[in-house]
């Protein structure tokens, strides 16, 4: 008895000792990964980013653990060890992050199942030592830090690109990027949140971040928590860095916003904040005194290296919060002349002030002010070659020195101040904002349109002589040397802008939309956004994003940027979306046994790309050939259904997307896209193409000059006909990013639509709900 009492009581203590070693141990692992995943959140370079682990080292899993739910980054594991990827995610689905957070993926050990230029930090375990220097690299974005045994990579900002620091791209109000990545053709880089904002937006972008500021009017309720907000996001994977509210009552669409590669300059009417880009945070303060200033509202403002033009006055009228209309719908935007923007009262009326000043911006010193009698319109002021050109409306054209602020010259002459003429009304769809710039100048000549303007017009930089004007103003002008392109809302021209003569007629651009231009391309709004290949002169579209009305389509950083969604209209991609150039990709590449995606049978849990329970998806190896964390290639088995991962951040997020299909629906979809057989038997795979023929231009003709009009719900028992043709135009590839599902209180569209009517409406007295 007392030998097999002692013996329980020695099995006891080895139980008791070894459950303190195991303690011990997941203390010093839980110890470890914390001071590592400080060490990795460190290198990100903001509060906010997305991290890549590859395989698991000295921490276990709880390292991703960590960074995703102590540091608050988006990771993303990755290993080719099953049991490194379950205890990844076992660990996470413990901690509540797994898909929240953190997403595990099993790979091949050689290629990262990842798009380009994406991860903040790649942090690559011993056990991943078959991923190459250059795949580390290809995944990293600029800027970018990969955390390895043999020491640090820290990837190069690419050579050629181009920051858009000011609104209008540069001070000179030339929305032309000098960009010589950004070339077509595109793929998507990013989808992110916010979905919807209010407006007027202004966005700039510097140093690998994207700053929007969203204005006072919303024209749905899910637009207003927008109102008067401003965000700092990540240019390369679309993480929402920070957020932080602007000054209310004061109009953010002028030039009064600023980023460089630390910081964001943006003013209002009480002085100039400097914050940090990457925190948000408010760093300091430009605020000349109100007696050499003239006031304490800015009204323009450029940057020069340390230098910071301005110009400031007085008090301006208000702009109030405008909060959006309940309801389901998503469309319907009623122009109007909104307090603030007729511009009546130079005294009061946004953007005109009297005093330019030139600052110092480490000292805060002014360095040089001018004054002038008359109101400068702050639409009108624009800077090129360290000169600062103004207009005082239907007064006076003037330039001065940046250096030192002497007049240079000043013009009067009848003609220029009766060609440029007085404000039109705009605020029509057709036609624009009133707020919007309307001067820009380039080495050789000033030019006046815009929304307001009733004549194009060209001045000499020279002295202010008039050069030519041309009847219609509503144009939007991008300069590429001494070629003008004018895009209008009735036709668009190719013009010299140095002597006004009309080198080519382009295609009409739609409704109020800024155009803008890339090294290779002008945009404007279309069915979509329209694309001008300035080496051809055609034209080809981007259908699923409408370039937002103030922004137009952005360049930065290698990459174009749309949105997010801030006015009323329909047919557009919601969101902040981003497209890169596709380099290699090979649109055309046909279908083939080594690319598809394989349902092993039988196999337990889900796989690679999540698939159904009971099967497991492989991916082979090679390229990635896409945009989102795996293939698109779809798949389908005799349960009818298929399933994705996607990118579409919020902060970004990975959705995993299944839909049922009917065998009807499957049968079609199969007869369309293959010449495979259907499924016979259980667990049978069929792949379809992931690579369809080359589309074709698809044009709706739903995007009329005109917003709809009232949308009264329709009677659901009316005739019922098809609303556009159902059969699907073959594309490039597949696209999966967001699916919009109907809603109890949508409206049946009733009736055809009249293509030909300025407005788009039924083709009865009153129109139905288009929705």
């Amino acid at each position: 008895m007392t030998t097999h009492t002692c013996k329980m009581g020695q099995c006891v203590l080895a139980v008791i000792v070894a459950a303190l070693i195991l303690c011990a141990a997941v203390h010093v692992e839980a110890a470890s990964a914390q001071a590592e995943a400080k060490a990795v959140a460190g290198k990100v370079g903001a509060a906010k980013g997305f991290c890549v682990v590859l395989g698991l080292g000295e921490a276990g899993a709880a390292l991703p653990v960590a960074l995703a739910k102590d540091k608050g980054l988006m990771v993303y594991f990755q290993s080719d060890q099953s049991g490194q990827v379950a205890a990844v995610r076992a660990a996470a689905e413990s901690a509540g992050v797994l898909g929240a957070g953190l997403w595990a993926d099993q790979g091949d050990g050689k290629r990262i199942q990842l798009a380009r230029n994406l991860a903040d930090v790649v942090v690559a375990a011993p056990t991943a030592k078959g991923i190459a220097k250059a795949e580390l690299l290809r995944v990293l974005r600029p800027g970018g830090v990969a955390v390895r045994a043999g020491g640090d990579i820290v990837k190069p900002v690419p050579a050629g690109i181009d920051t858009w620091s000011h609104p209008y791209h540069g001070p000179d109000n030339n929305p032309q990027s000098t960009d010589r990545v950004a070339r077509g053709p595109y793929l998507t880089q990013f989808l992110a949140k916010p979905l919807f904002s209010s407006q007027p937006e202004v966005t700039v972008a510097a140093g690998g971040r994207l700053f929007k500021a969203f204005g006072h009017i919303a024209f749905r309720s899910y637009q207003d928590k927008m109102i008067n907000t401003l965000i700092g996001m990540n240019a390369y994977n679309g993480v929402t860095l920070w957020q932080r509210k602007l000054e209310p009552g004061f109009m953010v669409h002028r030039n009064t916003m600023i980023a460089t590669d630390k910081l964001l300059y943006i003013a209002d009417d009480e002085s100039c904040k400097l914050i940090d880009g990457a925190t948000g945070k408010l760093v300091g303060q430009i605020a000349p005194p109100a007696d050499v200033a003239g006031g304490t509202v800015w009204k323009w403002m450029a940057l020069d290296g340390d230098v910071l033009y301005a110009l400031i006055g007085g008090k301006e009228v208000k702009a109030p919060i405008k909060r959006g209309r309940g309801g389901p719908g998503v469309s319907g935007w009623p122009w109007s002349m909104w307090p603030g923007y007729d511009y009546k009262d130079a005294k009061s009326a946004w953007g005109f002030g009297r005093t330019l000043l030139a600052i110092d911006t480490k000292t805060k010193r002014v360095l040089w002010s001018h004054r002038e009698d008359e109101p400068i319109d702050g639409r009108a002021v624009c800077m090129k070659n360290g000169r600062i050109y103004y207009y005082c409306r239907q007064k006076l054209l003037g330039c001065l020195n940046a250096k030192d602020g002497k007049e240079v010259w000043r013009t009067s002459n009848t003609d220029l101040i009766e060609a440029i003429g007085a404000d039109t009304r705009a605020q029509r769809a057709r036609f624009g904002f009133t707020t919007s710039a309307y001067m820009k100048v380039t080495d050789k000549v000033i030019l006046f349109a815009g929304p307001q303007r009733a004549k194009l017009v060209a001045a000499s930089v020279t002295d202010g002589g008039l050069l030519w004007e041309r009847d219609d103003g509503n144009f939007q002008l991008v300069l590429r040397g001494d070629v003008l392109y004018a895009m209008g809302s009735r036709r668009s021209l190719k013009i010299n802008s140095v002597d006004g003569k009309v080198l080519k007629g382009l295609k009409g651009r739609q409704a109020c939309t800024r155009a803008t231009g890339s090294i290779d391309s002008i945009f404007v709004r279309g069915s979509g956004t329209v694309r001008l290949d300035v080496a051809t002169d055609t034209v080809q579209h981007i259908s699923p994003m409408r370039p937002a009305c103030q922004d137009g389509v952005v360049i930065s950083g290698g990459q174009l940027y749309w949105g997010p969604w801030i006015c009323g209209c329909n047919l557009a991609l919601f969101g902040v979306a981003s497209l890169g150039p596709a380099g290699d990709f090979d649109f055309k590449a046909t279908a083939n046994e080594s690319r598809q995606l394989v349902r092993q049978a039988g196999a337990a849990g889900a796989g690679a790309a999540g698939g159904a329970a009971g099967t497991t998806c492989t991916l082979p190896p090679g390229p990635r050939r896409s945009r989102t964390f795996v293939s698109p290639s779809e798949i389908s088995n005799s349960d009818r259904s298929f399933s994705t991962i996607s990118l579409i951040s919020s902060s970004i997020r990975l959705v995993s997307i299944r839909l049922s299909l009917s065998q009807h629906e499957v049968g079609r979809l199969q007869r369309q896209r293959t010449e495979l057989p259907p499924p016979a038997r259980a667990d049978q795979h069929v792949v379809f193409k992931p690579y369809a023929a080359d589309s074709g231009q698809v044009n709706p003709r739903l995007d009329g000059n005109h917003h709809p009009g009232p949308q009264p719900l329709c009677d659901a028992a009316g005739q019922r006909r098809p609303f556009v043709d159902r059969a699907a135009q073959p594309v490039t590839q597949r696209v999966h990013k967001l699916v919009a599902v109907s809603g109890r209180l949508d409206d049946v569209a009733g009736g055809g639509v009249h293509v030909a009517a300025a407005r788009p409406r039924s083709q009865r007295p009153n129109a139905g709900g288009l929705c």
